[in-house]
């Protein structure tokens, strides 16, 4: 943790002023809700200021396209998709790596801490179908950034695969019938 970390205070979302604002935008409740109002992106602080709005003829539409956009994917994994985010940003911001380009080097580290339980303090693994969660969650908001992450790249290709054919957990073998 560096100096202007310590000073900013662990776990505020002043880093993430971007993304508060999306997940506040797509109407996903109490994220951010505690700590004051990140400042507007350029495009919200336009239609603050009063600059352009849309023609009276347009208001309607405008209204059935953000219907649209709700309507493409659950609360749930809108939710889900902030967590996830919020949690890689955080494991960056740890490590010292910028979590703001999608390099699939640092993606693949990422998610070789999360298989490993390193990623965070309960030295707990996810599971293989949370790690794929996480990883689309960062390909969708790195593409929402304008900055597209290649999950066909050959580090977090191969790091997956590996993950996937690595034993969970040994141990108990279920039987297909009880014993008689």
């Amino acid at each position: 943790m560096t100096a202007a970390d310590r000073s900013k205070g662990a776990g505020q979302d002043d880093d993430f002023p971007d993304v508060i604002e999306i997940v506040r935008a797509l109407g996903v409740p109490g994220v951010g809700e505690d700590t004051d109002p990140p400042p507007l992106l350029p495009a919200a602080a336009a239609q603050a200021d009063h600059g352009p709005r849309l023609p009276a003829h347009l208001e309607k539409l405008a209204d059935r396209a953000r219907d649209y956009v709700e309507a493409a994917s659950s609360a749930n994994t809108r939710r889900a998709y902030a967590a996830d985010w919020k949690h890689f940003c955080a494991w960056a911001r740890r490590q010292g790596v910028d979590a703001f380009s999608p390099d699939p080097r640092v993606v693949g580290l990422y998610i070789t801490a999360c298989a490993s339980g390193s990623v965070s303090g309960d030295k707990q693994p996810n599971s293989v179908s949370t790690i794929e969660r996480r990883l689309s969650s960062l390909t969708w908001n790195f593409t929402q950034r304008g900055q597209p992450l290649d999950r066909k790249d050959r580090h977090i290709v191969t790091i997956m695969a590996g993950i996937r054919n690595t034993p969970r957990r040994p141990g108990k073998r279920r039987r297909c019938c009880p014993r008689i």
